[in-house]
């Protein structure tokens, strides 16, 4: 039930700009550099006679890093396909539940926030590189527990989460959403 007469602020918006939607170059030149590095130790290894385990390790480095980034790159190209034409979904309302996340980068699952709306899940963390939003809560996100939220997103069945595209929020509009990761 929505309590707030005031208009839903637009925070995230990549709907408006397909463009924007890119991989995180950063992340490849990084685990590219990794890469070089390791054809360089390989090289050297050859030299020395001992090739065998850098050049296994290189091989498996290299490939790992190719079909990550051919992934990452045919999801940015959905990405925008699905924005372009509009074949993105939507949802909007209440919280059904919340749980914020934390403000420092996890690998773990316990530091993202969830929350769900219209029976869409939605689940991002500060240590996720993605296009999507992923700013939460204690980091100044705008999601809240009692928030009315407007979500565009598209499904990423890599991952298995759902990418928000456009987000848009009324703050204190709606009762406070249950935290359904604490106990009762």
């Amino acid at each position: 039930m929505l309590t707030s007469a005031a208009p839903a602020q637009i925070v995230f918006d990549l709907v408006a700009h397909p463009e924007a939607i890119q991989p995180d170059y950063f992340i490849f030149a990084i685990i590219g550099g990794g890469g070089l590095l390791l054809a360089a130790l390989t090289r050297l290894a050859w030299l020395r006679g001992r090739p065998i385990g850098t050049t296994v390790l290189a091989v498996v480095w290299i490939g790992g890093m190719s079909y990550g980034a051919g992934i990452e790159i045919s999801h940015v190209r959905q990405a925008r396909d699905e924005v372009r034409t509009g074949m993105y979904q939507s949802v909007q309302g209440c919280l059904e539940s919340f749980h914020p996340g934390k403000p420092y980068a996890s690998k773990n699952v316990d530091a993202d926030e969830l929350w769900s709306v219209a029976g869409e899940h939605f689940e991002y963390g500060m240590g996720q590189v993605t296009f999507a939003w992923h700013q939460v809560e204690p980091q100044g996100g705008a999601v809240h527990a009692d928030s009315w939220v407007s979500v565009d997103f598209m499904r990423d069945d890599d991952y298995r989460r759902n990418d928000i595209l456009r987000l848009a929020v009324k703050q204190h509009a709606c009762p406070k959403a249950p935290d359904i990761l604490q106990p009762a």
